[in-house]
This record gives C-alpha cells, structure tokens and sequence, in this order.
C-alpha cells in the first residue's frame, strides 16, 4: 500500500524539514524564520506578490462569468497555510482547499452571510465544506508533492465549474455513449508577475530590471517576455529554428502570411517604410535546394506594394547580407529589380 497521511502532525524534527526548515514541538512544526506551512516546508521570500493569466495561453478563464484576470497576495492571512490572492475591484479570490485551488467570489464563496468572507476563510476554524460556490477548480495538489511544495497556483491545469457534451466508454467491450462531462477544461494559465533572475526569469533574452519588471528582447512580448513574435508576418531571425517553427513560416516567401501589422518581406530600414528585405533564411523544403546549405537564402519574388508607396521617384535599395545581391524598389512601377 502507498503511503498516506492521516495527519500533518510531526513526530520528530525530520517531519519539519530538519531543524534548518522547522522544529517540531508537541506534534506541531514550529518553522524556523523563512519558512511556512504545517511542515514548514515552503519558502516565504519565494511567494510570489501578484499573479496574472499568462498571455501565451489565455487572456481569460473562459468561464461563464468574467473573472478577473489579475489578483494581489493577500496580507492578512492564509487558507490551509496556503497564500490567498485577492482582486479588489472584482472581489475575485483564488484559495486553497486542502487539495486544489479554486477561483471564486467573496460575495458567494459562502453563500448568503453577514460575516465577512475573508475573515472566515483566514480564520483556524474554517474547514472547505463550508464553500457553497466556485467558478474554477484546479488540477488535484497532492501534499509534499513537487507542486504542492511550489506552495503556488502557479503553472497549474483548470478546469471550469460547467459541463460539456462528451462521449466516453466504460471498457472497450462497451460502446460510447454521449453524456454531461463535468469539468470543463480551460487553457488558462497562470504566471507570477514579478520577474527574477534565477527563479522567475524573463524568457527569450529578456532583462529583469531592479524593479522586478522584464525589459523584452527580439520582439517578444508579455510579462515575462513569454510570448515570441512568431507567424506574424515579419521575419525574426532569432525565432527563425525549428522549434519555432522557423519563426511560424515568416522568413520565407510561400509560408509567410502577411498581418494587419506586418507585410512578408517588407520592413522599414533606416527611416524608410515598406522597403523590400526579402527572405533570408528559407526554410521550405519545396525550394530550400535553390539556396546555399544552411545559408541565406534570397528569395526577392516582385512583392504587392502598398498603395503608401506613392512619393513619385523613390528608390528603396536593399544589399542583401551576403553583398552579393542588391535589390532596388521601384515605386512609380511597383517592381524589384536585382542588381
């Protein structure tokens, strides 16, 4: 049989992190100054102030009701020595229940009472059976796992409090059946806010300023810089490998898509708009033989130009890396001519 807990009682200083982390006195860890939790395992100065969706994967729960997408640590107290994260406008609260994370509402986490909310939940006596609502529940948190140790809603799966039309099998010998499938779940993610260098560093080259604020690089964008500029019309060189997707098809002339932002093979070079770059590291495998083996590969096709193009008698040159070519936009007759 696998172990199980009965109890988050101690029996000896081990069960408290050692005497570093925790002492154990009458059954009861007393944690040491840093640390927290009924076997002080959880670091306090890694407790993240604020949390927020992550942008690369959702900007909402996408839940019945508009949930904040933004909560600040609460101060005044824990749930099942858990930190509480509160939005004050909405009154949105994300909690611990003793095995998953919920996001609710204080107005209704209770159900109709005259106490206040918070109150109840930080106090000792409070017990999750008292919860009568919830809009989103997260993945189960086992105790003393690597994400319970995390002691973070942080990173982790939901699932929205509604049902879905699904089909499912008891066995392979039985057939399917269509039937309510409770819970739904949700690509929501969350992200903790403030960046750090070592644990909560800014993704792609990104700085993380002395404010704890990320300072992104290579076009990328979101709070932790987590979210890469790929498939969006212009090519990135940086983004430009296989796993991206070679910068989402942006560097080459028959798998870029033109944006409302962003024009394949066009940028502004030095002051000048819309002048013709080309693409310069094809990675189709229908025309990547016509280029140098991993090289450069220029692929100046005569582009539409937009109708912004129309001061009379410019020319907009472009000398390709290499030097090997020079490409000259021609406005007044919408061409590219390779010198």
């Amino acid at each position: 049989m696998k172990d199980f807990y009965l109890s988050k009682g101690c029996q000896d200083h081990v069960d408290c992190g050692g005497e570093i982390q925790g002492m154990c006195e009458n059954n009861k860890c007393i944690c040491q100054e840093g640390y927290s939790g009924a076997r002080c395992l959880y670091q306090t100065n890694l407790t993240c102030s604020s949390v927020k969706l992550d942008e690369l994967y959702a900007v909402t729960f996408a839940s019945q009701r508009a949930i904040s997408s933004s909560f600040d640590l609460y101060q005044g107290g824990q749930c099942y020595n858990r930190p509480i994260y509160v939005n004050e406008i909405k009154r949105d609260v994300i909690l611990f229940t003793g095995l998953r994370w919920i996001v609710t509402n204080l107005d209704q986490v209770l159900g109709p009472t005259s106490a206040d909310p918070i109150e109840a939940i930080v106090s000792p006596r409070f017990h999750a059976r008292n919860i009568q609502y919830f809009d989103i529940l997260s993945e189960r948190v086992i105790f003393r796992s690597a994400k319970d140790i995390e002691n973070t809603p942080v990173g982790l799966d939901w699932f929205i409090d509604a049902t879905s039309q699904g089909t499912f099998a008891l066995s392979d010998e039985e057939p399917r059946v269509t039937a309510d499938l409770l819970p739904l779940a949700s690509s929501a993610r969350l992200l903790c806010t403030e960046c750090n260098n070592v644990t909560n560093p800014c993704s792609y080259e990104g700085i993380c300023g002395e404010n704890g604020v990320c300072e992104c690089a290579h076009g990328a964008v979101g709070t932790l810089c987590q979210v890469p500029p790929v498939g969006n019309g212009e090519c990135n060189n940086f983004f430009n490998q296989g796993n991206f997707q070679f910068d989402g098809g942006d560097c080459c002339w028959s798998t870029c898509v033109s944006t409302v932002d962003n024009i394949c093979g066009i940028r502004e070079v030095g002051g000048i708009p819309n002048v013709p770059i080309g693409f310069e590291t094809c990675s189709d495998p229908e025309i990547v033989e016509d280029c140098a083996a991993d090289g450069p590969c220029y692929l100046l096709e005569t582009p539409s130009f937009p109708q912004s193009w129309s001061q009379a008698g410019r020319l907009f040159p472009y000398i390709s890396s290499n030097g090997l070519l020079l490409a000259v936009g021609e406005v007044n007759f919408g061409t590219v001519r390779v010198l």
